[in-house]
């Protein structure tokens, strides 16, 4: 049914003229094309209306749809027109709209096989179905929903290209899936008013073959806001720049964003496909980590096992702010950097004022290029530490930045020193630095986040040590130099004074707690026992020696000797009866090592 209002007569006749090829279009019959120009048509409940060519709206037109308007072409309002009404559009082509569409509660289907473009003119969409066969829906602007979007057909997608699709406060999305998704793989983003406590699915990809949807909920401690996700095809060292990482993360990332900055406490669910795992990645060692402006923020606490089996998901939550959001193993791993100095007594050289690198000057190389400290027992390694391997070529610098031996550090719990955090195996140099694998760089243990911890360093034959108070330590490499005062280091004489320069005490051949010279467990009788039981001193003779890498060569020097110059039983002798506490300089007295 049409209905008019009253017009001036030349208007009322260009009403007519239009409301009779209208009148003529009963359902099931088709017209090639429809055009209301500075008319006002109104469509009736019940009532369908049929084009197999365009429908425009235009002029001063007012066009009332509380029944069905449906064409094989494009829907067209321009002017100065209103499109309103809470009718059914269904169309084939594109949506036009520079005028005024007032939605109400209409639905607006695209269908067909080609896919349609978006003009929305900046007014939003009750509801949109899409209903196409293998084709796309693309924006040319921005697209606001404020009810319902309804992915109806298979294999169908949304393309944002620059634009943003918004969802209103109680808006919802149904039926996507891995083939049915929104593309945002330019700038544009998928927006959600209002999100507070309710969950909402972002389901997403970066273009028409990768599907990654990404969960966001507020606990009921966060702000109330409008938040955006787009994806991206690769995770960034940066975040949304610097180069591709190429292992040890899921292949994709997300950008979200806020209207308002802070007051968020979020949680997050990314999902992926097994085939987005690149090498190195982990799943049950992985969670979601983001770029806080100077790296990735994942941590121990925060690394998990992957939910699913393909697709796989993580969830993480308490994030106080957005920005660009990533699934990984270690390489997104938060990290504190530290740049010890110590000094080992056993191959310290006072006319030098370094230690000998005897060990690696030595032909073949002694120093194994896998760390010493797995089979020892009383060293424990925690957290990631373990299994830590070198090149050769990291024993080839010489002078101060020669390689002397393997060295274990600890980091500590600030508030109970006792416990062990996270081990690492490292290098030291001839001149006291403590270095990474690479001999050169900074140690970093990775899945700590930056606070304060004490910072304790172990060598295999000698009695280890630890920061006198707890170090802040963060991504910038904090420097700490035991060797310039024994108070540098916790405890009672924790550190063996070489002439105003300190060094870990040597002498533990037994590599437990202490240096001891007689009794049970005592580290002379090690040294004795190698070279009794060594497999070329045939007659057993206390006066061999040979070339090892082994816990009683004392002085690292590469060679295990028990009498005569240079051997390994004198450091533990002179160390006890010199130490400052064995006030009788007797040969019992035992050294402990000053770990709590």
């Amino acid at each position: 049914m049409l209905v008019y209002h009253s017009f001036p007569l030349a208007l009322l006749l260009r009403q007519i003229l239009v409301a009779t090829l209208l009148l003529f279009c009963a359902p099931g019959s088709l017209l090639s094309q429809i055009y209301v120009g500075d008319a006002i048509i109104y469509i009736s409940a019940g009532a369908v209306v049929y084009s197999d060519g365009d429908i425009t709206n235009t002029g001063n037109a007012i066009l009332t749809n509380e029944g069905a308007l449906r064409t094989t072409g494009d829907i067209i309002n321009s002017g100065t027109a209103t499109l309103q009404g809470d009718g059914q559009y269904t169309l084939e082509g594109d949506w036009t709209n520079s005028a005024t569409f007032i939605a109400g509660n209409s639905t607006v289907t695209f269908e067909g096989a080609t896919n349609s473009n978006v003009t929305s003119g900046g007014d939003a969409f009750y509801n949109v179905e899409l209903l196409k066969t293998t084709a796309d829906l693309l924006l040319a602007d921005g697209m606001a929903i404020t009810n319902d979007f309804n992915f109806v057909s298979d294999d169908n997608k949304v393309f944002l290209a620059g634009n943003d699709l918004t969802f209103g406060a109680s808006a919802t999305v149904t039926s996507y899936d891995d083939n049915e998704f929104f593309v945002t793989g330019g700038t544009g983003k998928v927006k959600k008013t209002d999100l507070g406590t309710t969950p909402f699915v972002f389901p997403v990809g970066f273009d028409a073959s990768t599907y990654n949807p990404l969960t966001l909920v507020q606990s009921g401690n966060g702000t109330v806001d409008e938040f955006g996700v787009r994806v991206l095809e690769n995770v960034l060292a940066d975040g949304g720049t610097g180069i591709v990482l190429t292992a040890g993360v899921v292949d994709v990332s997300w950008e979200v964003t806020e209207a308002v900055a802070g007051g968020s406490d979020l949680t997050l669910t990314g999902q992926w496909a097994g085939t987005d795992d690149l090498t190195g990645f982990d799943r049950n060692d992985s969670g979601i980590s983001r770029y806080d402006g100077a790296g990735w923020d994942l941590t121990n606490a925060d690394a998990g096992t992957a939910a699913g089996t393909d697709p796989y998901t993580r969830t993480r939550s308490g994030f106080a702010d957005v920005g660009f959001f990533a699934v990984g193993s270690e390489a997104l791993m938060n990290y504190v950097a530290v740049t010890p100095v110590a000094f080992l007594q056993g191959p310290y050289n006072s006319s030098t004022g370094l230690m000998n690198d005897n060990l690696r000057a030595a032909a073949p190389v002694l120093i194994p290029e896998g760390e010493p400290y797995t089979s020892l027992p009383n060293f424990t390694h925690v957290g990631r530490g373990g299994g830590e391997t070198v090149v050769p070529a990291v024993f080839v610098p010489t002078a101060n930045d020669a390689i002397v031996d393997w060295v274990f550090l600890e980091i500590r719990d600030k508030n109970a020193p006792a416990t062990v955090l996270q081990t690492k195996s490292a290098l030291i140099q001839r001149d006291g630095d403590i270095v990474a694998l690479d001999g050169v760089s900074e140690v970093r243990f990775v899945g700590m986040a930056g606070d304060n911890y004490y910072l304790a360093v172990r060598h295999r034959n000698h009695l280890g040590i630890r920061t006198a108070a707890v170090l802040a330590l963060s991504r910038a490499a904090t420097g700490y130099d035991f060797t310039t005062a024994q108070s540098q280091a916790y405890g009672s004489n924790p550190m063996v004074d070489m002439s105003g320069v300190f060094g870990l005490w040597g002498g533990n051949s037994s590599a437990d707690n202490n240096v001891r010279n007689q009794g049970s467990n005592n580290d002379r009788d090690v040294v004795k026992n190698d070279i009794l039981n060594a497999p070329g001193n045939i007659f057993k003779l206390l006066t061999y020696s040979y070339s090892a890498y082994k816990l009683s060569d004392n002085n690292l020097d590469g060679i295990v000797k028990y009498q005569g110059g240079n051997n390994d039983i004198d450091i533990i002798k002179n160390n006890v009866l010199n130490h400052p506490g064995n006030i009788f300089s007797t040969t019992t007295y035992t050294i402990l090592q000053q770990l709590p």
